[in-house]
């Protein structure tokens, strides 16, 4: 936490100290007066503790009578209230209920308040489920608390839980910070006397201590900022928190939470717990956390628009890991943080909202020039020279992400050394201290510092570019074939790559490149270096370097002298030729801006050279982000952009002034008060599939869970395995190839039927069925022709499809427990369905939908009355070249425990495995479960 946030939290959020609740706490007037001058309290990370603290302790709070009393603000019961809690306030003063009235006002949500004095409440015996309080009873002597606790307890249920939380007595900070207030007169809150412990009062009261426990340590810390020349010490302090989350659990927190229950029969003091548990142990809030700042227990990203969460209960793939200890990200990178915003910080922004810590190693290394007079020859004072430059060379960039730049040391001109280099590496994670963490690597320079051989860490090779293209020595690619053959999980960005990788790599999975559709979206203002350009107004958004076109460019300009070249980014060739008076070169812009940029370009160009291994092997994130922003794309016919067609127009250059005249015709894209809104054509549908499918939110999620699934793979734990089961059926984590262009095939399919399809619609579809094996049909398989194929249509038919193999010859043999098991994944849930592999000669369809619709019935425990709509079957008779095809249209195939290996079976294991779709099987070996996950491609044996 940075040094302003810490004397920023009490600022704003503290309720303590400041609360009027009776006509003795410290004049009621004073209080009157602060909440008459208060606005509407907002949302802050204190809050944000306490609102945990009392979800910890009471786990859902709908349904559940709640009781603020002192409630002052109210946010935190706002809060509760939007959890589905019946809420009642009680505050002292008058002007601190009509501000908390406001409140629930803006927030939408419903409450009871009530003017009165707690020791002497309006409620009749037990009738609130929680009663809480927080900044209250410090204010007041021993009898006091004791009175009014002893009507907190009164008014709550015999099952129900009375939490008090006061500043804690022993936290330090604290402690100094108020003397030294007090001590100067600055102290603002009047008489306060902070708590160690609840126990004496519980056993005056004969209540139930439950247990205590302090909140808030980094809070605590604000106290200091009333002290005179702490400000150094308090930015060392923010510093060492934010490398070290776990250091928390050594500082005191500011608030002691002590929980306690109404009046039992027998001694209450032999139910004591250790007063201060660590905090360590206080994380399982999940759900009814509030979203800022994010959790490590978040739920799954609504903003997976392409793959619907099916079962919030299986959680994020991302907890497996943050559970397993892997919480930090180490990123190797080919630029530095603040060069250009590309697809490093738009994934690294994402895993930080997942609860990652993000150490990001910059690729420019700071040199550390020694004088001649640094003649010792003993290594570690150079060593100790770099060491003492650590700190200097740490920048915390954004919350949860930290820049590093990597230190050479070059003594007397001689060069630098790797040694130095990996002792820097070294110091850098003894200072962040992970046990575990992932290793991503995005260029093969940093293969002499890697940690191949670490059994705590997860290699993650990112290939974005074929980096031979920028440095084909023998020693660039030796490296990189050493990351590759090391790396636990490799990505690539697109299919080329994807092809040339697999040749030394097992573990290659295609996670192309994304966009925040969103940023593009909307009204921007016009950019002043583009105002005094005319229209047509033909963009390019990128760097200019080698594989950029500029001969094509230039004949754009000559050729069509009204049109406007306009060129955003920076500048790494010579760009002499292009010294027209029609182009207008910009430099780079701050991401930020570049979306009004977007929003007053005619169209968008990617004129890369179809020759060069760069541009061959790219996928461009500005094609993405031309498409989200509406703008028509024409580009140079390379891979990825050809996968696109029809959302973009590929044209050779030959052919690019007319592909671009056609953009320009075309108006795919219209002005409307929210933004862009696409003209409804499968073109526009298609780009909107393919927005969806390629968010970033989408494309973290996908990445973690293939991660997790190869920590899957390392581990023979059942219960791991469970979990990653859990987690990778209702997700769809798979390996993300072919599986993009089958979905949006068939999804354009619904909007193709009865409809002419256009010339481009044609040729797109005729391009995804060669891609996919169905040229050339045959009367005998049906396929091919006409994109009315069965397996698209289960895919079209519903978000999710898998595809199961029963035992119809043991209706009630083991295989039923075992779907039974799958299909609670999907309790109350309508979206999946299933295709079932079924021989008409063993058993009729009809039957077989029957079946499967009731164990679907019966494992999700729906009121639900039939499920056949969700059941397709698939005839078992069918050949091995549909079964093929079969399997690229659905997500995941299951084999339930007792199936055996039939005459389809080793097929599918092999087909699914080579194209990525997700397998898992039970499988009888006498005393044993074998469970078998092949997106990873490993077997689990484990005993069950």
């Amino acid at each position: 936490m940075a040094e302003n946030q810490i004397r920023n939290n009490l600022g704003n959020s503290s309720c303590f100290g400041r609360t009027s609740r009776s006509p003795e706490a410290s004049g009621t007037e004073v209080w009157d007066d602060l909440w008459e001058t208060a606005a509407v309290p907002t949302w802050d990370s204190m809050s944000n503790e306490i609102l945990s603290a009392l979800v910890r302790e009471c786990g859902d709070p709908s349904n559940k009578k709640w009781l603020e009393a002192g409630a002052g603000s109210g946010r935190i019961s706002a809060r509760l209230a939007k959890r589905g809690a019946s809420v009642y306030l009680v505050d002292y003063s008058p002007t601190a209920l009509e501000l908390e009235k406001r409140l629930f006002e803006e927030e939408g949500v419903t409450g009871s308040f009530q003017n009165a004095d707690i020791r002497n409440l309006p409620y009749e015996d037990g009738f609130f489920d929680i009663v809480w309080s927080a900044g209250v009873l410090e204010h007041y002597e021993y009898d006091d608390q004791l009175a009014m606790l002893s009507e907190l307890l009164r008014v709550t249920k015999e099952s129900g839980l009375v939490i008090n939380i006061v500043p804690y007595a022993q936290s330090p900070f604290y402690v100094l910070g108020k003397w030294w207030a007090e001590r100067s007169g600055n102290w603002p809150y009047g008489r306060e006397v902070p708590l160690s412990t609840f126990r004496e009062h519980a056993e005056h009261l004969k209540a139930t201590l439950v247990r205590e426990y302090t909140i808030a340590s980094e809070t605590s810390l604000h106290f200091l900022s009333h002290i005179p020349g702490f400000s150094e010490f308090l930015k060392a302090v923010s510093l060492a928190i934010s490398i070290d989350p776990d250091l928390r659990s050594s500082i005191p927190g500011y608030l002691l939470v002590s929980v306690l229950k109404p009046n039992k029969s027998g001694n209450s003091n032999s139910r004591y717990t250790a007063p201060l548990t660590s905090n360590k142990t206080q994380t399982n809030v999940a759900a009814y956390q509030t979203p800022e700042p994010q959790s490590y227990y978040q739920t799954m990203s609504a903003k997976s628009v392409s793959k619907p969460t099916l079962s919030i209960a299986a959680g994020p793939v991302q907890k497996i890991l943050l559970d397993e200890g892997y919480k930090t990200i180490v990123c190797f990178s080919s630029t530095d943080w603040d060069f250009l915003k590309q697809r490093p910080q738009h994934l690294f922004e994402k895993f930080r909202d997942m609860g990652f810590r993000i150490i990001h190693i910059n690729y420019t290394k700071a040199r550390l020039q020694l004088d001649r007079s640094f003649t010792s020859k003993n290594p570690n004072d150079l060593l100790d020279l770099v060491r003492g430059q650590l700190l200097r060379v740490i920048r915390e960039v954004e919350p949860g992400i930290f820049a590093v730049t990597p230190i050479e040391a070059i003594v007397d001109n001689s060069g630098k050394s790797v040694e130095v280099l990996r002792y820097f590496i070294d110091q850098v994670m003894r200072l962040f201290s992970p046990c575990k963490y992932i290793c991503w690597v995005l260029a093969p320079a940093w293969a002499p510092v890697l940690p191949v051989h670490s059994t705590n860490c997860i290699l993650v090779y990112d290939c974005v570019d074929e980096h031979s293209g920028f440095n084909p020595s023998p020693l660039n690619l030796a490296r990189e074939e050493v990351i590759l053959r090391s790396s636990d999980v490799v990505f690539v960005t697109s299919q080329p790559l994807a092809e040339s990788k697999r040749i030394v790599a097992s573990s290659v999975y295609l996670v192309p490149n994304g966009v925040n559709r969103d940023t593009f979206r909307g009204e921007f203002p016009e950019p002043r270096d583009l105002c005094n350009i005319p229209h047509p107004r033909i963009g390019f958004v990128g760097a200019i370097a080698r594989w950029v076109d500029l001969q094509l460019i230039r004949d754009l300009a000559a050729n069509e002298p009204d049109w406007s070249i306009v060129l955003i980014g920076p500048s790494f060739t010579d760009t002499s030729c292009l010294n027209l008076p029609n182009i207008y070169m910009l430099g780079s812009k701050p991401y930020e801006q570049l979306p009004g940029y977007y929003r007053h370009l005619d169209c968008g160009i990617i004129p890369f050279k179809t020759d060069d291994i760069l541009a061959h092997n790219s996928n461009p994130i500005k094609l993405l982000e031309y498409m989200a922003a509406g703008l028509p794309v024409v580009s140079t016919p390379i891979p990825e952009s050809k996968r696109m067609c029809p959302a973009v127009r590929v044209a050779e250059p030959s052919g690019f002034v007319a592909a671009i005249k056609s953009a320009l015709s075309e108006k795919t894209a219209r002005r409307a008060s929210d933004g862009y809104q696409f003209a409804p054509t499968s073109e526009s549908t298609y780009r909107e599939e393919l927005l969806n499918a390629l968010s970033w939110d989408h494309l973290a999620e996908t990445a973690c869970g293939i991660i997790a699934s190869r920590l899957a793979a390392s581990k023979n734990d059942f219960s791991l395995a469970r979990h990653i089961l859990k987690s990778i059926l209702p997700h769809s984590v798979d390996k993300a190839a072919i599986h993009a262009d089958v979905r949006l095939y068939a999804r354009l399919e619904r909007y193709w039927q009865g409809a002419p399809r256009t010339e481009a619609e044609t040729r797109h579809s005729s391009v995804i069925e060669r891609d996919l094996g169905y040229e050339n049909p045959s009367k005998e398989s049906g396929v091919g022709g006409k994109p009315s194929l069965t397996p698209l249509r289960i895919a079209a038919k519903l978000p999710y499809c898998m595809l199961l193999f029963p035992d119809w010859d043991n209706p009630a043999g083991p295989w039923v427990d075992s779907l039974k098991t799958v299909l609670r994944l999907f309790q109350n849930n309508r979206r999946m369905t299933l295709a079932i592999r079924a021989d008409p000669d063993v058993i009729p369809a009809d039957k077989a939908v029957t079946i499967i619709s009731d164990l679907m019935l019966q494992a999700t425990a729906t009121t639900e009355t039939d499920f056949s709509d969700n059941v397709t079957i698939v005839d078992d008779r069918i050949s091995p070249e549909q079964i093929d095809r079969l399997l690229l249209a659905v997500d995941a195939v299951i084999v339930p425990q007792g199936e055996e290996e039939s005459k389809h079976l080793s097929q599918v294991l092999q087909v699914a495995s080579e194209i990525g779709v997700t397998l898992v099987s039970f499988l009888n070996e006498g005393a044993h479960t074998r469970v078998i996950v092949r997106n990873p491609g490993t077997s689990l044996k484990v005993e069950r």
